[in-house]
C-alpha cells in the first residue's frame, strides 16, 4: 500500500509538473503574438530610406541612421582661436555616452592599455587619469549643467568659456597627428538636453560613441554595483515594483499592467504578458514620456537606462544623419576582444579617424597567448547572487516591447537582439529553456533578492 501511494503522489507530481510546463511552453510560442497584440512592434519589419550617393548606394533607418562603415573619414585636427584663448588642438574628437554598465570601461580598458599612444585621456584632477568629465551634465556654468542654460541663444564670449573649460581637460602637450583625444561619460546618454550644448561648444564636430547590453543584464548589474555601496540595499523585486508604479503613472504603459508583486500573486496568470501597452504609440512619444519622468535625479533607477530606443532616439536624430555617431554591441564586443580579433578596434578607431594599420603597426596587437587578460574574466563574471528565474521573465516582457523598435531605429543588425531572452524563434530551443526555468520558479532554486 504504502508503494502505491508513493507511486500515486509521484504520478500526481509529475502530472503538475507537465501542465505547468505545457502552459509554459504555450505562453512561448504564442509570445510573439501576445506581444504584437499589445505592443504593435514586434514581427514588423523596419522601415528603411534608400538613398542614392554620389559614388554609393546608401541604405538607412526612417530615423536617419546607418552604421558607419569604411573607408572612414580621416581626423581633421586644426587649431581652435576664441576672443579669449587660442588652443593648437580641438578637443575631444570621441565622446563615449553610454549606456552605464554595458562596457564602457571595457572599451576604456582596450583603448588605453593597448593603444595608449593613440588615444589621450582627459586629465581631471591634477595628477590624476580619470577619465569621466561629466562637463555637460554636471560641471558647465560652474557646476549647474547644460540643461540650465539657454545655448540657442547665448553670447559668443560665454561660449569661449565653455570651450576654454572643456578643452583645458586635455593636455595639448601629448597631441599629435595620430592622437585622438577621449572622453568617457556614461550618464550623457541618458541626459538629452546637454545635445544642443555639445553641439554649440564642440564646433568642431567630435564623434559620437555608444555601447548597448543586454538590458536585463545591465539593470542588474547597476544594481549589483549599488550592492556593493550599500551593504543592505532593498531587494531588486522592491525596487523594479516603484519604478513600474512610476511608468504605469506616468502613461507609458496602461494601468491594466502588473507590477512585480502583483505578478508574484496573480497565480496562473504569471505565464501570460503582465504588461500592456498603448498601441501606436511613436518612439518620439516614448522618449519624450520617459525624459519626462525622469527630469530631476535618475540615479537610483536601474531599469531606466535600458530602455535603448527611447534613450537614444535624440542622439540617433541629431547625430545619425551626420554620421557621428556609432551604436555597438556589448556582447558582440567582447566576444571578438577575447577571440584575439581586431575588427572591433579597427571599427572604433577608423570611426574616430585614426588610420589603424598605421596604428597597428606601431603597438602590435597584443594576443591572449601573450598574457592577455579576457575580457570576460573580469567584466561578466562579477562575484553576485544571480536574478531569480521569475524576475528575468517577467523583465522580458517589458523589454522585448523596447528592444523591438531598435531595427526601426539602428537598422536590421539588431533585429531580434538578445533573442536568449527574448522568445527564440525556434520552439526546440525555447522549450528546454522554458522547462529549466519552470523548474526554477516552481522549486524555487533562486531565491528572491
Amino acid at each position: 500500500m504504502m508503494g502505491i501511494a508513493t507511486t500515486t503522489r509521484t504520478t500526481v507530481g509529475i502530472c503538475s509538473a507537465l501542465l505547468l510546463v505545457g502552459l509554459f511552453v504555450q505562453t512561448f510560442q504564442n509570445a510573439r503574438e501576445l506581444q504584437s497584440k499589445y505592443h504593435g512592434y514586434i514581427g514588423r519589419e523596419s522601415s528603411l530610406v534608400i538613398e542614392q550617393g554620389e559614388s554609393s548606394r546608401t541604405t538607412r533607418t526612417r530615423y536617419g541612421y546607418e552604421r558607419p562603415k569604411p573607408p572612414f573619414e580621416p581626423i581633421k585636427h586644426s587649431l581652435y582661436n576664441c576672443s579669449n584663448f587660442h588652443a593648437q588642438w580641438a578637443v575631444p574628437n570621441l565622446i563615449l555616452i553610454g549606456a552605464q554598465k554595458s562596457g564602457t570601461s571595457t572599451i576604456w580598458t582596450v583603448l588605453s592599455k593597448r593603444y595608449g599612444r593613440h588615444v589621450l585621456l582627459p586629465n581631471i584632477l591634477p595628477q590624476s587619469r580619470s577619465f569621466e568629465p561629466h562637463f555637460f551634465d554636471w560641471k558647465i556654468g560652474g557646476g549647474i549643467g547644460a540643461h540650465s542654460i539657454n545655448f540657442t541663444d547665448i553670447d559668443e564670449a560665454k561660449l569661449c568659456d565653455f570651450r576654454k573649460e572643456y578643452m583645458g581637460y586635455w593636455d595639448h602637450t601629448m597631441m599629435r597627428s595620430d592622437v585622438i583625444a577621449f572622453e568617457k561619460t556614461p550618464r550623457y546618454m541618458i541626459t538629452p538636453n546637454i545635445i544642443p550644448a555639445i553641439e554649440a561648444v564642440c564646433v568642431w564636430r567630435p564623434k559620437i560613441l555608444a555601447i548597448l547590453r543586454n538590458p536585463i543584464d545591465r539593470a542588474y548589474s547597476h544594481y549589483a554595483m549599488a550592492q556593493r555601496k550599500n551593504k543592505n540595499p532593498p531587494a531588486f523585486s522592491r525596487l523594479i515594483d516603484r519604478e513600474i508604479s512610476k511608468y504605469i503613472d506616468a502613461g507609458i504603459l496602461r494601468k491594466t499592467s502588473l507590477t512585480y508583486s502583483q505578478y508574484e500573486r496573480s497565480g496562473p496568470d504569471r505565464f501570460t504578458t503582465p504588461f500592456h501597452f498603448y498601441e501606436n504609440r511613436t518612439l518620439e512619444e516614448y522618449s519624450r514620456l520617459f525624459n519626462e519622468v525622469y527630469a530631476g535625479d535618475k540615479q537610483k533607477e536601474f531599469l531606466y537606462r535600458s530602455f535603448y530606443a527611447p534613450i537614444l532616439y535624440p542622439w540617433v536624430i541629431q547625430f545619425g544623419k551626420q554620421d557621428r555617431l556609432l551604436v555597438l554591441q556589448f556582447e558582440d564586443f567582447v566576444a571578438r576582444e577575447n577571440a584575439n580579433q581586431t575588427t572591433h578596434v579597427e571599427e572604433i578607431l577608423g570611426f574616430a579617424g585614426l588610420d589603424y594599420m598605421q596604428v597597428r603597426g606601431a603597438e602590435p596587437h597584443i594576443s591572449n597567448s601573450s598574457g592577455r587578460r579576457r575580457l570576460a574574466d573580469w567584466t561578466l563574471k562579477r562575484e553576485y547572487k544571480a536574478m531569480p528565474a521569475r524576475v528575468r521573465f517577467y523583465l522580458s516582457f517589458l523589454y522585448g516591447h523596447f528592444n523591438a523598435m531598435l531595427p526601426d531605429l539602428l537598422g536590421e543588425e539588431w533585429q531580434n537582439v538578445w533573442d536568449e531572452d527574448f522568445f527564440e524563434n525556434s520552439p526546440a530551443a525555447s522549450n528546454a529553456k522554458i522547462e529549466k526555468m519552470l523548474n526554477e520558479i516552481v522549486n524555487g532554486s533562486q531565491a528572491t533578492l
